[in-house]
């Protein structure tokens, strides 16, 4: 998961919740102390319970590395710096989920 905000952030604790082995990325590593304190995302709304995070982190190295799949949760604006922050960490095979998805993000990515 790239991006610690409210979506990212439901959306990794909700993963995980699921049973889904959850690292977390943010840029602002004082914004992940919290999870790491607890180790994991409490949700509640829809969606109830703790989602246990392997682990959160500020190093894009750390946060791709054995993903297969990478969920995008920040804002369009935020997209083409992310793919060129990302682009040196990505390999063949890995799958990119832009949220929101609709906004030319694959073309930065791409």
């Amino acid at each position: 998961m790239v991006g610690a905000g409210h979506g990212g952030m439901a959306m990794a604790g909700h993963l995980a919740i699921l049973g889904h082995p959850v690292k977390l990325y943010n840029r602002t590593d004082e914004h992940l102390s919290g999870i790491r304190w607890h180790g994991g995302i409490k949700v509640r709304g829809q969606v109830e319970g703790f989602g246990r995070i392997q682990l959160a982190t500020s190093n894009m190295t750390e946060a791709l590395a054995d993903s297969d799949v990478v969920m995008v949760v920040v804002p369009s604006t935020a997209h083409r710096p992310l793919a060129r922050k990302m682009a040196p960490y990505l390999r063949d095979g890995q799958v990119v989920v832009l949220n929101p998805g609709r906004t030319g993000g694959a073309l930065e990515f791409h």
